[in-house]
């Protein structure tokens, strides 16, 4: 999901992602998605919830969403994200199929 050349960013320094969407079988605009993301124990939560109109350090621009890295608590170390997908479907109790997936590392490397 998050494909990004290797990069290398010091903290604290404020940057975006943009998650392209396109032919994905998720679209910003109306499915829910939290990321975790975390280097060792630390972690920044971003949501997207167009449901509930609620967007934690991510807004969707142009059908893609873009994360938004400001305050993170990452001092050195590879980030790698956590993701937890919302799709409906009536089979659940809650009307939703919640879908989880495995940690998976990144290119972008923290460093001092």
């Amino acid at each position: 999901m998050i494909t990004t050349p290797e990069t290398y960013i010091v903290a604290p320094t404020d940057f975006k992602l943009r998650l392209h969407c396109d032919g994905d079988s998720f679209d910003p605009t109306t499915d829910f998605l939290e990321l975790r993301f975390s280097v060792g124990d630390a972690e920044y939560e971003v949501v997207n919830d167009p449901t509930n109109e609620t967007h934690t350090h991510c807004k969707i621009d142009d059908g893609d969403l873009v994360v938004i890295f400001e305050h993170y608590p990452f001092i050195s170390g590879r980030l790698s994200y956590r993701a937890h997908f919302r799709k409906a479907d009536a089979d659940f109790s809650d009307g939703t199929a919640d879908i989880y997936v495995k940690e998976t590392p990144t290119n972008i490397h923290f460093v001092k």
